[in-house]
């Protein structure tokens, strides 16, 4: 029965001191931090704004408070605020509205915290310098490992180009074509990659190796115009740092809320006393480099290198320990009185009320300043890319080993047997077998020996043709003057090992003794007429028998 009487006095003491609360002249109390607190100690706080400013005036006018109700306080330093909230004697702040950071630490001190007035992280801040342009910026669109990559992989496909257009057009290497040979490759390899010119194959093979090279040349060019562009027309901004990963092991600054976050990260900062020249100093200390970069409120962070004043400064894009703003009470506050605050704060947030200030005071636009736009070193075209294109470029020269060893296969047989009858080494019988050998540019000395060859057999024909012209005209003039005639055959015989031969009967036909399949009329031998005799009578008769 005590402990019921007991409570209904706390309750009724709670609400009268809660209703006591709320028609007192309340002081809000506020510190400089932009964008949620844009104040200056003993000016007029009618100028006052900021997020958190404008927020807590929105809260009052819905709460029924006016003017006289409450006032507004700047304090020089953040650190003011803390003390005077967790004050044991009791302070001059009612309600604090400044960017306060809720934690474990400021409530075992003893401060309450309304529902959350918006969702921050800690900003990353660096020192920025504008790049200057250099002679030789042209590289950058490339990392290093493509450029080296492709002058290799030219290297590579000429020799390949080389070998498999020799084998699938001749089928062999000539030795006296490595050096001629390849030179003309390697040049018509390199000079594709620069769009000049091309490759000049005459095998399915080589065609291959060249249709998946030419597929990664036209990749990496149009790749390299398109970052060209960028790199050339963008202002480029480097930076102390461009990622969290820089920070591990360097010296930053921060302030002692966020000291154990930061350390559970792998980051140790050096900790910042947040008085009335923290901000000043933080700025200061990163520009003469004593730190290689500041952890601060990502609001302050971006409020502050947005400035046009700030343009040696820049914002990582990636933040860090994501925590909450809110109202700061001192202990003495009523609970209810807090929780009142947090519905009106979560009603001004369900009707978009705190958007529309976040949008207000927070994202703002930008200045003027050069920014780096996400393209630096690290948003070069790396190898591993487009590492795509020399897989397809291996299945091209894959593929095309494999016609290659189906055609030699296929032609394997008649090496054989060229090299059994006629008494040929096995690479001659391959080269003979092989599909009409083709001239080509990279094989010049195989070229020039298929072009003498061709001259050698086409000089051949043309003197057995002579002959046999000079024969045929002889024994018709023999058989004009009426002598006896007897059928001999009109071809002509071969050395046997030849393979230079035309069809039986024919001028060329080659002879084999065994047969006269073609004959053309001449004189009769048996009756010891010769061709000398037949010179004299013709000699005698006033004709010349040449």
């Amino acid at each position: 029965m005590n402990i019921v009487w007991m409570s209904l006095l706390a309750l009724a003491f709670q609400q009268t001191s809660a209703q006591k609360w709320k028609t007192n002249n309340f002081t809000i109390c506020a510190s400089p931090l932009p964008p949620m607190a844009e104040c200056q100690p003993g000016s007029d706080p009618e100028g006052f704004t900021g997020h958190d400013i404008e927020q807590v005036r929105y809260v009052t006018r819905l709460m029924g408070w006016t003017s006289a109700n409450y006032s507004i306080v700047c304090l020089a330093a953040f650190d003011d605020i803390i003390n005077d909230l967790t004050a044991t004697d009791g302070g001059m702040c009612d309600i604090a509205a400044a960017g306060i950071t809720r934690s474990m630490e400021r409530e075992r001190m003893g401060i309450q915290f309304t529902y959350p007035t918006y969702r921050a992280s800690l900003g990353v801040m660096v020192r920025a310098n504008v790049r200057e342009g250099s002679h030789w910026g042209f590289l950058r669109p490339l990392h290093w490992s493509v450029w080296i990559a492709t002058p290799l992989t030219a290297l590579t496909v000429a020799l390949m180009v080389f070998v498999i257009e020799s084998i699938a057009c001749h089928g062999f290497v000539h030795r006296a074509d490595w050096v001629q040979g390849l030179k003309n490759a390697t040049w018509d390899s390199f000079i594709s990659l620069v769009n000049f010119g091309h490759f000049e194959v005459h095998s399915t093979a080589a065609r291959f190796v060249v249709m998946g090279y030419g597929f990664l040349v036209l990749i990496i060019i149009n790749t390299y115009v398109a970052n060209l562009a960028a790199f050339l027309t963008i202002t480029q901004v480097d930076t102390s740092a461009t990622q969290i990963e820089d920070l591990y092991g360097e010296g930053v600054a921060t302030v002692a809320v966020y000291e154990e976050q930061l350390k559970s990260q792998g980051i140790t900062p050096v900790i910042v006393e947040q008085d009335g020249r923290a901000q000043e100093a933080l700025l200061e200390s990163l520009r003469t480099k004593r730190y290689k970069a500041v952890l601060m409120d990502e609001p302050w962070v971006t409020h502050t290198v947005s400035s046009g004043l700030n343009c040696d400064l820049q914002a990582l894009s990636d933040t860090l320990v994501h925590f909450d703003y809110a109202f700061g009470l001192p202990r003495r506050a009523p609970q209810d009185f807090v929780d009142q605050l947090s519905k009106i704060l979560l009603q001004m947030q369900e009707d978009l009320v705190s958007e529309e200030l976040v949008e207000r005071f927070i994202r703002f636009p930008s200045s003027g300043c050069p920014k780096d736009n996400e393209i630096s070193d690290t948003r070069a075209v790396k190898f591993h890319q487009v590492l795509g294109l020399w897989v397809i470029l291996a299945g091209c020269i894959a593929f095309a080993f494999i016609i290659l060893v189906g055609n030699l296969f296929r032609h394997i047989p008649g090496a054989i047997n060229a090299r059994a009858l006629e008494g040929r080494s096995f690479r001659q019988g391959l080269s003979m077998g092989r599909m009409n050998p083709i001239p080509t540019r990279y094989t010049p000395k195989a070229s020039a020996q298929l072009r003498k060859s061709s001259c050698q057999c086409k000089d051949l024909r043309l003197q057995l043709s002579e002959v046999y012209e000079a024969v045929s005209s002889l024994a018709a003039e023999v058989q004009r003057m009426g002598g006896p005639v007897v059928p001999i055959c009109a071809s002509v015989a071969v050395e046997p090992n030849s393979q230079r031969s035309v069809p039986t009967g024919s001028p060329l036909a080659p002879f084999d003794g065994s047969s006269s399949p073609a004959c053309s009329p001449t004189m009769d031998t048996s009756n010891a007429a010769s061709v000398a005799d037949v010179a004299h009578v013709r000699n005698e008769n006033g004709h010349s028998v040449g």
